[in-house]
C-alpha cells in the first residue's frame, strides 16, 4: 500500500506543470490513504469481532451441553417415575388380591378340597370330608391355614 501511495506522489512531482493532473493525483493518493486506514480499522474491528465471536460460540456450546445434561436428567426422572408407577400398580393389585384372600378367611369362606365324597354319584354334600377328616359343614382351621399358606406363597412369587 505504501508503495502505491509513494509512486502516486512521485508522479505528482513529475507533472508539476499540469494543475489538473496534480490535483487528480493528490486526490487519488488521499483516497488510497483513506481506504488503507479504513481497511486497517476494519481489520482491527474484525479481530475484536473474532474474539467476541469465539466467546459467544463458547457460551453457545456451554449452554448446549447444559441443556443436554438437563434434558438427560429430566428423561431419567421421567423413566424413574414410570418405573415407580408400574411398581405402585403391581403392589396395588397384589394388595387387592391379599385383601380378597383375607376377607375370605375372615368370612370362613375359603375353598376347601374334598378328600372323601359321601354320595356314590359324586355330588357334593355337607357330609363330605376334607383332607383333614372334618365334615364340610364344620370349619376346618387346617384347611384355612392351607389356603392362607398357598395364597400368600403365590403372592410372594409375584414380587
Amino acid at each position: 500500500m505504501e508503495d502505491i501511495v509513494a509512486r502516486l506522489r512521485s508522479l505528482v512531482g513529475d507533472y508539476i506543470g499540469d494543475a489538473d493532473i496534480d490535483d487528480y493525483l493528490n486526490d487519488a493518493a488521499d483516497e488510497i490513504e483513506r481506504l488503507r486506514a479504513d481497511v486497517e480499522e476494519q481489520a482491527r474491528l474484525n479481530g475484536a469481532g473474532a474474539e467476541r465471536e469465539l466467546a459467544l460460540r463458547a457460551e453457545v456450546e456451554r449452554l448446549r451441553a447444559e441443556n443436554a445434561w438437563l434434558s438427560q436428567d429430566v428423561d431419567q426422572k421421567e423413566a424413574d417415575a414410570i418405573v415407580y408407577n408400574l411398581r405402585i400398580e403391581r403392589l396395588n393389585a397384589k394388595n387387592a388380591r391379599l385383601r380378597e384372600a383375607l376377607n375370605k378367611i375372615a368370612a370362613l369362606d375359603v375353598p376347601r378340597p374334598v378328600a372323601t365324597r359321601f354320595r356314590a354319584d359324586g355330588k357334593p354334600t355337607k357330609y363330605d370330608l376334607c383332607p383333614h377328616e372334618i365334615n364340610m359343614w364344620d370349619d376346618c382351621e387346617h384347611c384355612i391355614a392351607d389356603y392362607a399358606r398357598v395364597t400368600f406363597a403365590e403372592q410372594e412369587k409375584t414380587k
